[in-house]
């Protein structure tokens, strides 16, 4: 497995050195959860479960759950996106339906899944909660790793989002995968230092832009939400404004339109 040495002021990628998977394993603990095989649609008039996702501490559960026939489905239009992720997302769907909508303005058929506090840990997991009775997206949109920032070193993180993101791809094939950049933030909780924090998060996105292009997928960035503008940020310094969040779904949009368009 490949590591990615950090330096002090600037973010490179160097040559790959190895480290033993023990080892890696020994420092990740729990990171990982355990996979699931989503279930199979049976026939045109399948009941699929839709789901609205709270959060409870570090649980992730999925309730108040309503149903869609089959055929109203398949009178949408354009490829299926899965945006999936923190607060983040949760957000972001909020301003959207209030703005351009759900779909971005774009001809496809975009489902939101903004879970709070989502870690990475719980991902893939998560997406598998959400894949369970609907068809696998053609696009899976992933916005997550920030509420990981403080706690997991920057290159621990990176090597457990490159797995878990090439064992998606090798799950799923056909299904194009996405990386939202982790934005700045004007306060990190789980951190001392935002200049040590905000170097991490720059090494992450730079590996991230490298695994990327391994599964054939994309990366969004944010260059203009930066933490000098307080005008991005709510009084938290930790979530977006409107305007900040007009920005946020711009950049999505215009990668998903370059993608699927």
């Amino acid at each position: 497995m490949a590591f990615i040495k950090e330096e002090s002021e600037d973010v490179k990628i160097e040559e790959t050195f190895t480290v033993k998977q023990e080892d890696l394993e020994e420092q990740t603990g729990s990171v990982r959860t355990q996979r699931k095989t989503p279930a199979e649609a049976t026939d045109l008039h399948t009941v699929i479960k839709m789901a609205f996702i709270k959060e409870e501490s570090e649980d992730v559960e999925i309730e108040e759950t309503f149903t869609v026939k089959q055929e109203d489905l398949q009178e949408q239009t354009g490829p299926i996106v899965y945006v999936i992720g923190d607060s983040y997302i949760r957000r972001g769907e909020e301003q959207a339906r209030q703005t351009v909508g759900t779909n971005l303005g774009l001809n496809a058929h975009i489902r939101w899944f903004g879970c709070g506090g989502l870690v990475w840990r719980n991902l893939v997991s998560f997406f598998h909660r959400c894949l369970e009775g609907r068809a696998v997206p053609d696009v899976l949109l992933i916005h997550c790793g920030g509420n990981d920032l403080g706690n997991i070193k920057s290159v621990i993180l990176a090597a457990v989002m490159k797995q878990d993101l090439q064992d998606l791809h090798r799950q799923f094939p056909q299904m194009k995968i996405i990386f939202s950049a982790i934005t700045q933030r004007c306060l990190w909780r789980s951190a001392e230092s935002l200049r040590k924090v905000d170097r991490a998060r720059r090494f992450v996105n730079h590996a991230m832009a490298t695994i990327m292009v391994s599964v054939g997928g994309a990366i969004v960035h944010h260059p203009e939400i930066t933490y000098k503008d307080p005008g991005h940020f709510l009084h938290d310094r930790v979530h977006l404004t409107p305007l900040g969040n007009d920005i946020f779904l711009k950049n999505l949009a215009q990668c998903l339109k370059n993608q699927i368009q």
